[in-house]
C-alpha cells in the first residue's frame, strides 16, 4: 500500500497502544482511563471533526491538488495547515462553548517563555 499504509498502520498501532499505556503509566497514581478520556475526549473530537472539514473543503477544488512543484506543495501545506487549524480552534471553542481551553493553553505558553526582565539582566558568557 506504499507510504500511505505505513503511514496508516503506524497510525492505528501507537493509537492502540497508548490505552494500554496509559493505563499502565497511571495506575501508581490511581490515574484511571476513564479520567483521561473524560478530559481529552473534547479535542480528540474537535481535531477528528476538523480534518474531515478540511477534507471535504478541499475535496471541492480538484484544481488545488494538481499544483505543480515545490511552490504547489507549499501553497499546499500553508493552506491545508491554516485551514485546519481555523477548523480546530473553531471545533475545541464549540465542543467547549467557550474559548477558555485556548486561552488556557497560551496562559501556559507564555509561563514557558523567559521573562524581559530575566533576559535583560542576563550577563554575556565569558571565557
Amino acid at each position: 500500500w506504499g507510504p500511505e499504509g505505513v503511514a496508516l498502520a503506524w497510525t492505528v498501532s501507537y493509537f492502540l497502544l497508548m490505552f494500554p499505556g496509559l493505563s499502565y503509566a497511571g495506575r501508581p497514581i490511581g490515574l484511571g482511563m476513564g479520567s483521561v478520556l473524560s478530559v481529552v475526549w473534547k479535542f480528540f473530537a474537535a481535531s477528528i471533526l476538523a480534518a474531515a472539514t478540511t477534507y471535504l473543503i478541499l475535496s471541492v477544488f480538484p484544481s488545488f491538488w494538481a499544483l505543480p512543484g515545490a511552490a504547489g506543495a507549499l501553497v499546499r501545506l500553508v493552506s491545508i495547515s491554516a485551514l485546519f487549524s481555523a477548523m480546530y480552534l473553531g471545533s475545541v471553542t464549540a465542543l467547549h462553548r467557550g474559548a477558555k481551553p485556548i486561552t488556557e493553553a497560551l496562559s501556559l505558553f507564555r509561563e514557558f517563555l523567559p521573562a524581559r526582565d530575566a533576559i535583560a539582566t542576563m550577563q554575556p558568557a565569558t571565557e
